[in-house]
């Protein structure tokens, strides 16, 4: 086991050595119980490990909710293209109800003169 801080010792080398620095009231931080901002000696044994997975949170099965929210996804895309789809169009004829305007307001002058 080649490690960064410990050489090549086993796991068992490197237990008995974090023991003896624990017994003189340092961290694996290698920080003291004054200045480590850990708090590895807020916890119960030293150096304890809490186990914080998610595993038990989540469903087994959650197929039926992923297609479920999928669904929406794309109906929500789907009437979004719509929207963008309408106001594409309302544009559309909103120009060329001004340009209509202003070619008849053109028209009518050029027969006035």
């Amino acid at each position: 086991y080649a490690r960064y801080a410990y050489g090549y010792l086993s796991p068992s080398e490197i237990e008995a050595h974090m023991d003896d620095i624990r017994s003189h009231g340092i961290c694996s931080h290698g920080l003291t119980e004054d200045t480590c901002p850990c708090g590895c000696f807020e916890l119960p044994g030293p150096d304890d490990h809490g186990d914080f997975s998610t595993d038990g949170y989540y469903p087994e099965d959650d197929s039926e909710l992923i297609r479920k929210e999928w669904a929406e996804k794309e109906e929500r895309w789907r009437q979004e293209e719509i929207a963008e789809a309408s106001r594409t169009g309302m544009k559309a004829i909103v120009l060329n109800t001004k340009n209509a305007c202003i070619r008849s307001v053109l028209n009518i002058l050029r027969l006035w003169r």
